[in-house]
């Protein structure tokens, strides 16, 4: 963990929430008279190799940005520095569905169907805003997520569901990502690709993923 408060860019990291995926997250501030709050991910870059990893995550993050849903979770900013990269999210004061799932199992409550189907709806709503190809830049692949699971859907005082989070595995020179890491993920998520280096993640990835996601939400146990 940093020693805090840390100044990253235009935040300033105040407090850790834990971690999630294996990565450290903290509660940021806006260095401006509105103080908008953010929650600011690190990721660990092998310091060999800092410089391409960070130019791959740069172009990954900008591929997800372009992806605009009220539905999904805005990046609003990144930063690399010292080996590590940092990525603001905003998503304050907002749970997971991975709280909420060990809620109903504390309280011994399911939910009701009328609202699992809202947030299913919302939730595919935003996946399917993300997979669009895209209308500006050079690549007309869609944007994936990669890393779908309890822990990357977030709900607002208000119910929307939001995905978030996202599996940022750098993208390579070619325009190529990577395959993700099994800590990026929880198994239990992972689509059958996912655990093989040699295949290419598709669309149908994430509708696995996020399958076995809502599945665990409804049952309480995962798949």
């Amino acid at each position: 963990m940093l020693d805090l408060p840390k100044k990253i860019g235009p935040f300033t990291l105040m407090r850790p929430l834990g971690t999630t995926n294996c990565e450290p997250e903290y509660t940021a501030i806006l260095d401006s008279p509105a103080g908008a709050r953010a929650v600011i991910r690190q990721l660990n870059l092998n310091g060999d190799e800092f410089q391409e990893a960070a130019e791959g995550l740069t172009t990954r993050i900008q591929q997800i940005k372009r992806r605009c849903s009220p539905h999904l979770v805005p990046i609003l900013f990144a930063h690399a520095e010292d080996n590590s990269y940092y990525v603001a999210e905003d998503r304050c004061e907002q749970i997971s569905l991975g709280t909420l799932i060990d809620w109903c199992l504390k309280e011994g409550k399911r939910l009701p169907a009328p609202i699992f189907l809202h947030l299913t709806i919302q939730a595919c709503r935003g996946l399917e805003a993300l997979h669009e190809s895209s209308k500006g830049g050079k690549s007309k692949a869609p944007t994936l997520h990669e890393a779908l699971c309890p822990s990357a859907l977030f709900l607002s005082r208000e119910g929307t569901c939001r995905l978030g989070s996202y599996g940022l595995t750098p993208i390579s020179a070619g325009g190529i990502p990577g395959s993700i890491s099994i800590e990026a993920s929880r198994l239990a998520n992972l689509s059958p690709e996912q655990t093989s280096s040699s295949r290419r993640l598709q669309p149908s990835s994430d509708i696995f993923s996020l399958a076995t996601t809502f599945y665990e939400l409804w049952a309480l146990k995962s798949m």
